[in-house]
């Protein structure tokens, strides 16, 4: 019995497109989670993104820009060790990180106040 799923194996574009999904999924989810329960209450991340934000408390400069810059020495060093497949898709989910970094930096104000106040919705109506 043949596997029905081995065309997508097989079909290049359809796997990048696959990967770049979930890439771009768990960058938006990092970057929400990063921004709506790790910076508000000051705590620490691991890695580049954890650099990134201590550097943010001192400096107020956003960690999405952070994340991007402090990355450039890591991909100029991997492209000369690893893969390209891995350099390319390691590059877009730094920069999608980034980006989604940026676009969700203001998301404490307006996703937390919500989450605080559900259980008071909850208990008037």
């Amino acid at each position: 019995m043949k596997n029905n799923l081995n065309w997508i194996k097989e079909n290049k574009a359809i796997n990048f497109l696959i990967k770049f999904m979930f890439i771009s999924f768990g960058c938006f989810v990092s970057a929400v989670g990063i921004n709506a329960f790790i910076v508000p209450h000051r705590l620490l991340s691991g890695g580049v993104s954890g650099i990134a934000i201590i550097v943010q408390y001192l400096t107020r400069i956003p960690s999405g820009y952070l994340v991007i810059t402090l990355n450039i020495p890591i991909f100029l060093y991997g492209m000369k060790e690893l893969d390209f497949d891995f350099i390319l898709f390691s590059a877009l989910g730094v920069f999608l990180l980034s980006l989604f970094l940026i676009l969700t930096r203001e998301i404490n104000k307006t996703f937390l106040l919500k989450i605080y106040y559900c259980p008071l919705y909850m208990v008037v109506f």
